[in-house]
């Protein structure tokens, strides 16, 4: 009689569908990292903007068209000047902050 050499059928396919149940985990979270990057991203540009528009004291509108992006922002937007809302939009969604100058704070929602 021979000895069994390898791996039966039914063992190959429950190995392929762990690691399918693990691969699509993994895809979950790292779309959440990566949602969750492009926000923070987002996020700190409109911080330099509201920076550079209070410490230069300069109009809002000049300074928002020449604020400094990442690579993930597509384009900062003033929505407000009173009191002061700016928007960034990348290709996957977008983030409004509204800045409070009595707290000297951002307050901001978006969109993913």
């Amino acid at each position: 009689m021979r000895e069994k050499i390898g791996f039966t059928f039914v063992e190959i396919i429950t190995v392929v569908a762990i690691l399918g149940v693990l691969l699509g985990v993994a895809m979950y979270f790292y779309s959440k990292y990566e949602l969750n990057t492009i926000k923070t991203a987002l996020i700190s540009d409109i911080r330099h903007c509201v920076y550079d528009i209070f410490v230069n004291d300069t109009n809002a509108t000049q300074t928002v068209s020449k604020c400094q992006k990442s690579g993930v922002t597509k384009n900062i937007i003033l929505v407000s000047e009173k009191p002061l809302v700016l928007k960034a939009v990348s290709s996957k969604g977008s983030v409004t902050c509204v800045y409070d100058t009595n707290t000297a704070s951002l307050n901001c929602n978006s969109t993913f």
